[in-house]
């Protein structure tokens, strides 16, 4: 549970009566909320999303190849 607290001078925490949404010091988290919102901000991977990207346009264009080839065949079967 999130907590709305403000320091003092000496830098004491106190705690302030305000809602966290209307907070205007600082929020003193528990653990498992600030592991949350590290799971949550985690870096982005550019190497994983290029990777991803990379396996969606190789289907892509596979697909258009083979489809391709597929009418292709098609064609020269109803012509001949």
């Amino acid at each position: 549970m999130a907590i709305c607290v403000s320091a003092d001078a000496v830098g004491q925490l106190h705690t302030v009566a305000t809602p966290v949404e209307q907070c205007a010091g600082l929020i003193l988290l528990q653990p498992a909320d600030y592991q949350q919102f590290q799971a949550a901000n985690a870096p982005f991977d550019y190497g994983y999303a290029s990777a991803i990207w990379a396996f969606a346009f190789s289907t892509v264009v596979g697909l258009w190849l083979v489809s391709h080839s597929i009418g292709l065949v098609l064609g020269f079967l109803r012509r001949a």
